[in-house]
């Protein structure tokens, strides 16, 4: 579009490379300070050159010059801009009416507009914003460009002095003219903005330019020493040697401990926004009821971004549970690009949007004016995109540099794995892997499980930086079990890539087929890949995942091995009534009276389960070895009472049982738990039909309610439609989440 670097003349090369602020440039162009817009600059073509380049005015543009502005971005860009105001006459209208706006036009032959370029000033951010550079194709390459724009951004840098005190830009990665023009101006790069923008339907990526007032960083800059997580440091290094800014502190291990009762209430309590402009872009803002926290961005349907972020929140739990909110609206909406500028100053908020999934691009020192106390805050810029990045980058050496200096890690190729096999290691990891809390007082159950399956880790990294897990083990068999499998955000490419390298495990150790997720300890962590509709809230064993990850198994050849139902809701006590049209007189309920009595109930109750589930049921393997574990639990959170066997008395034996599990993770205001699993009903099949089910139920679910239980939730496979009417048309639950767990044969 632009003039190539031959066409600057020596003494242009030679001082460009010592602009560092606003002042720095208008000393070297002090000659055009005084040159007048309105009524155009122009400098003639001299004589004894001997390019054949067309010489243009540069002047501010008029209202009725709207039209052949719009023209030329649907020219040049062939109607794919992705900003569509500047293909609407009547907008570009408003912003030359505009007096924050200078819209300038590019002239030949007195009056023929063949190019144009503007500024936005914002005198809330004390900034000015450069953008829409076009020119007509056939004076792309012909026109003399270079002194033209020197001297109006020079009479501009000095309209707006000390007024707008940080001046900045884009620059297209693939189109190294427009960089060449904006580094002629001051303007350096900072950050780098991958897959922003799409011009004629290709991504590409943006540089973000930046140029200083001398005032700023010296007397304006907040007085305060950043505190930034290590992965933001190559990126402050840049700007430090740039700018002497200054040593940071450096958080080494951020700590997030979320506290789940304030993040569920929170959840409970957001609020949704959307209002839309004309040109089909909308004002997205998340809110808590109650409370000034938000967070608010742009969304370009056109071009499927994210961006000009704000937020404020009062704690981390209200900045999770934002991120969580948008990374829904990501995934629904099929969001390419999301730009998020954080503080440089809270080390939390950074390491939440880092294991969010989103990337630092670059450090941006005083990007945030805070008119209050009338100070700039420096901030980061953070990414999410999808998919890889587009090669196709042609920069200027500046540009190069800057990358150089940065060092961005992109897409799998800084992607790896590392087996983790000391238990007491996994454990750190589980988290990972699983939306249900990994809390310590679970350890001894986990740990328990880990060594009787002499389970091991995939933990999967992306330069250094752990961002996914899943858990392998087996039970002696030709299976390999997986569980804990997830990664940061959800990102298809790393869930893609620990996906790979599970198969290749399974490859290693020659096993015939790969079944999963299934977590040990089933009884806290559950099994399957959550359906998207369903019940997300917390819930002992129903680990919660967005529709990513199944999606992403099916393509890698996994089908459905079982589908897991879940029922549940509010609990009151079985009536007497229901019961009496049954005959329980040759049958008894064999409740245990103490724990102790539970090992001698050992045999009995595996048998009657081997005998009585179906193998769609049948999920978690070696039952046998994991008995006593099941039943710490039970004893450290629940009661006796969870444990009922219903005895035939004519031959003695126990023909049935149904175990319950407490949930630690629901409690009522008193803080004490509320809710249980209805975990495994059995009754062998000579003995069903006779309403024994109901039988065994009635007394645990009353015992239960004695004990202020007030919720339950009943697992099973969704075939079994005997217990599905039990519970739907006796108990009154609801059918709330479906589990899938998967296949893949080797």
């Amino acid at each position: 579009m632009f003039l190539n670097h031959k066409s600057i003349v020596k003494e242009e090369v030679k001082t460009r490379e010592h602009i560092v602020t606003i002042q720095d440039f208008l000393r070297m162009n002090a000659k055009y300070q005084h040159l007048n817009l309105e009524i155009g600059i122009t400098f003639p073509r001299k004589s004894r050159s001997k390019a054949q380049k067309v010489t243009p005015t540069i002047q501010t543009a008029k209202p009725e010059e709207a039209q052949v502005i719009s023209e030329i971005f649907k020219q040049v860009y062939r109607n794919t801009y992705p900003y569509k105001e500047m293909e609407n006459p009547q907008e570009i209208r408003k912003m030359i009416e505009d007096p924050d706006y200078t819209w300038m036009v590019f002239k030949i032959n007195g009056d023929k507009v063949i190019g144009c370029v503007a500024i936005k000033f914002e005198e809330s951010n004390k900034s000015v914003y450069l953008h829409g550079f076009a020119m007509k194709k056939e004076y792309q390459g012909t026109t003399s460009l270079p002194k033209l724009v020197v001297a109006a951004w020079t009479v501009l840098l000095k309209k707006y002095e000390k007024k707008a005190l940080l001046w900045f830009g884009e620059a297209r990665s693939a189109h190294s003219k427009s960089q060449f023009l904006s580094d002629l101006l001051g303007l350096k790069p900072i950050a780098f903005l991958p897959k922003k923008d799409i011009f004629f339907d290709r991504e590409e990526s943006e540089l973000l330019l930046i140029l200083y007032d001398e005032d700023l960083i010296t007397r304006y800059r907040r007085k305060v020493t950043p505190k930034l997580i290590p992965r933001i440091l190559r990126y402050y290094s840049y700007a430090l040697k740039r700018y002497q800014i200054g040593i940071p502190e450096v958080s080494d291990h951020v700590m997030l401990n979320f506290d789940d009762k304030k993040t569920n209430a929170i959840k409970r309590k957001v609020i949704y926004q959307e209002e839309n402009d004309n040109l089909g872009n909308s004002l997205i803002t998340f809110s808590i009821k109650n409370s000034d926290a938000f967070i608010s961005f742009i969304y370009r349907p056109s071009v499927r971004i994210f961006e000009k972020t704000e937020y404020k929140v009062l704690n981390k739990e209200q900045l999770f549970v934002f991120m969580d909110k948008v990374k829904e609206l990501i995934r629904k909406l099929k969001i390419r690009y999301w730009e998020f500028f954080i503080s440089a100053y809270n080390p939390t908020h950074q390491t939440i949007l880092y294991d969010s999934g989103l990337k630092p691009f670059g450090y941006v020192p005083c990007h945030k004016y805070v008119k209050e106390e009338n100070i700039f805050e420096d901030q980061i810029a953070f990414i999410y995109y999808d998919g890889k990045i587009n090669g196709n980058l042609k920069l200027i050496p500046e540009a190069e540099n800057f990358l150089k200096t940065i060092k961005p890690s992109w897409d799998q190729l800084s992607l790896s794995v590392e087996i983790i096999e000391n238990p007491n290691d996994i454990l750190k990891y589980l988290q990972l892997g699983i939306s249900l809390p990994v809390r310590k007082d679970f350890y001894e159950f986990i740990l328990h499980d880990l060594n009787v399956y002499r389970a091991k880790s995939l933990i999967l990294k992306e330069d250094n930086n752990i961002i996914g897990h899943t858990l392998v083990y087996d039970d002696g068999g030709e299976v390999l079990f997986f569980g804990f499998f997830g990664v940061n955000a959800h990102e298809n490419t790393h869930i893609g890539f620990l996906l790979r390298e599970l198969i290749k495990f399974a490859q290693k150790h020659q096993y015939k087929i790969i079944r999963g997720p299934i977590n040990p300890p089933t009884f806290i962590y559950g099994w399957g890949f959550m359906k998207e509709d369903s019940l997300k809230d917390l819930c002992i064993s129903k680990p919660v995942n967005p529709p990513i990850y199944q999606e992403i198994f099916a393509e890698h050849g996994f089908y459905i091995k079982s589908k897991q139902g879940t029922w549940e809701g509010e609990i009151s006590k079985i009536s007497d009534e229901e019961l009496k049209i049954y005959d329980f007189e040759g049958y008894e309920i064999h409740s245990p009276k103490d724990w102790v009595d539970i090992p001698k109930l050992k045999l009995p109750l595996l048998m009657l389960s081997a005998r009585n589930l179906a193998k769609e049921s049948q999920l978690t393997p070696s039952p046998e070895n994991l008995f006593e574990n099941f039943f710490s639990f039970v004893k450290k959170y629940g009661g006796i009472y969870m444990v009922k066997l219903l005895r035939h008395k004519q031959s003695g034996q126990f023909v049935g049982c149904f175990i319950s599990l407490p949930d630690p993770l629901k409690t009522n205001q008193m803080g004490k738990f509320n809710s249980f699993v209805g975990y495994s009903l059995t009754i062998d099949k000579e003995h069903r039909g006779k309403g024994l089910s109901l039988y065994l139920i009635k007394e645990v679910l009353d015992a239960a309610y004695d004990d202020d239980i007030r919720y339950a939730s009943v697992p099973m496979e969704i075939n079994v439609f005997e217990c599905r009417n039990l519970v739907k048309n006796n108990i009154g639950l609801s059918y709330t989440r479906t589990h899938l767990i998967l296949e893949r044969k080797v």
